[in-house]
């Protein structure tokens, strides 16, 4: 953060070092310009995962069997979305997600006119979402509480169609919308707060 590093510099300088040896070094393709690596099982195993996702991300759309996914468990609701898409905003849509980085919470990928919509970390599908012609859309959203924590349609409304304003776009940008989605949380109240 600004100013750590006048403040700091002792720390600082080692970290900085190791970068620029790093970056120097490492020139598997791929990799974040300077990346710290130790040549460990989970570096290697990172690499290869790597390496899978670009080979994937040439193929074209996500698809169902590019990601871990469960399946929609039996608590569920189901509900209308109002909302019109542009062409180029199915598009965007249709071609899916095959998660990148960490901070990629989201796969998704269509078939036929449904949307599969999946955690990335655990697989969890949490919207299943039916285009429909007149705009007026069939969403099926999980509510197994040990899997998604939102219990009402209006706040599944408000959070999907942010989700869906991101998804998009054409580049689908994961880091913003992750920061996005955490701002949104933090402004949330814990249970049992007084606002």
């Amino acid at each position: 953060y600004p100013g750590y590093n006048e403040h700091r510099p002792e720390l600082v300088r080692p970290y900085a070092v190791q970068l620029q040896k790093t970056a120097e070094t490492d020139d598997r393709p791929n990799r974040c310009p300077g990346a710290i690596t130790d040549g460990s099982e989970a570096d290697k195993s990172h690499f290869e995962w790597e390496k899978h996702m670009t080979e994937k991300n040439k193929t074209g759309a996500a698809r169902r069997d590019d990601w871990k996914t469960e399946p929609m468990p039996e608590r569920h609701e189901t509900f209308v979305l109002r909302r019109s898409f542009s062409d180029a905003e199915m598009a965007a849509l249709r071609r899916g997600n095959i998660p990148q980085a960490m901070e990629d919470k989201w796969f998704w990928y269509m078939e036929g006119s449904t949307l599969w919509a999946h955690r990335s970390w655990t697989g969890y599908c949490i919207y299943r979402i039916d285009f429909r012609e007149d705009h007026h859309h069939i969403v099926t959203v999980n509510r197994d509480p040990a899997q998604y924590k939102c219990s009402g349609v209006e706040e599944d409304i408000a959070s999907l169609n942010r989700l869906l304003d991101w998804w998009s776009r054409t580049p689908y940008d994961h880091y913003n919308e992750w920061l996005s989605e955490i701002c949104d949380s933090l402004k949330q109240p814990e249970p049992g707060q007084d606002i």
